[in-house]
């Protein structure tokens, strides 16, 4: 017997918001901001590269992993969010002890 369809996308939905719970609860501490900023640091997200050479897609791979990331965690992935992000997440890690 199959289940409703209504009742998989709820689960769907309810996985799916518990995880993007967990993305901000872990990125939330000091510790995870500090892994964050590590992962943004090291995702070309706003560093521009060129893409006529093999490293051209695992730089994109970085890249889309730190938007998911930062798409987990409800924030906006266009440039000028990021770039506020990336400044506040700098600032905060520079008053880090």
């Amino acid at each position: 017997m199959t289940k409703p369809l209504h009742n998989d996308s709820r689960q769907e939905s309810d996985a799916l918001r518990r995880l993007r719970n967990d993305y901000r609860v872990t990125f939330g501490t000091t510790e995870g901001r500090r892994v964050l900023w590590d992962i943004l640091d090291n995702s070309y997200l706003l560093a521009p590269y060129s893409q006529e050479n093999a490293s051209a897609y695992k730089k994109e791979g970085k890249r889309e992993n730190a938007l998911y990331i930062l798409g987990m965690m409800g924030l906006s992935n266009d440039i000028d969010s990021l770039s506020r992000l990336i400044e506040t997440l700098r600032e905060k890690e520079r008053s880090m002890p």
